[in-house]
């Protein structure tokens, strides 16, 4: 029972960090900074395949 709920919890702050990191890469790109917008978006990437 123990592990259910350290794994939901590790996938929650996952997406978390995942839909943040997203908001930034986004913002990112609108200041026409697209190098440090794809990298955010590389760790996102490895953060989403990771959890899934």
């Amino acid at each position: 029972m123990l592990e259910i709920i350290y794994w939901s919890l590790i996938i929650f702050v996952a997406r978390i960090v995942d839909v943040s990191l997203g908001t930034i890469r986004v913002n990112m790109i609108v200041r026409r900074k697209k190098a440090l917008a794809a990298a955010i978006g590389f760790f996102e990437v490895a953060i989403f395949i990771s959890i899934i």
